[in-house]
């Protein structure tokens, strides 16, 4: 169950923050390089890129800051919730992007179970790590948004809220 106020900006801010990260796809991206956006929705051919420079990192960002927001909304408030949902979507996150690094993604690629090809979604693991690639500045951008989520999990938290357990 989610908690009231907290939980609600945290989604809130989420949301908004994810939809940023699309309109980055729909205005700056080749239409096949997002797998669950048709590719009729992208605006961007032919036009300079509306992010800029920025572009090219916000969505790991805004992915990093709205999962990791989604997820601390979900958790019972404790000590160490906040920074859990952070560290958590923080190695995930950079994971997923040292994966794309060669040989690795091809080797990752190379081993996906042969049944991912029957499941929606899963059909695209082994392009994602083939036609991803290993960027630093994304892993900056990964810690950033989990750096920014925490400032938001600690800025819409209620004191009396948060319950002190020893773990």
């Amino acid at each position: 169950m989610l908690r009231t106020r907290p939980a609600s900006i945290q989604v809130s801010a989420a949301v908004i923050v994810l939809l940023i990260g699309v309109l980055v796809y729909l205005l700056d991206r080749p239409s096949a390089s997002v797998y669950l956006i048709p590719n009729s929705w992208s605006l961007g051919a032919g036009m300079p890129p509306v992010f800029g420079a920025i572009g090219d990192h916000l969505p790991t960002f805004a992915h990093t800051f709205a999962f990791t927001l989604f997820t601390s909304a979900l958790l019972e408030p404790w000590r160490w919730s906040a920074i859990t949902a952070c560290a958590g979507w923080w190695v995930v996150g950079s994971l997923f992007e040292i994966a794309q690094s060669d040989p690795l993604a091809t080797t990752i690629a190379e081993r996906v179970p042969g049944w991912f090809a029957d499941w929606p979604i899963l059909d695209n693991v082994p392009g994602y790590f083939i036609a991803g690639h290993f960027d630093f500045p994304d892993l900056v951008s990964i810690g950033i948004g989990a750096v920014c989520a925490f400032v938001v999990i600690r800025l819409s938290q209620d004191r009396s809220s948060v319950v002190e357990h020893d773990v």
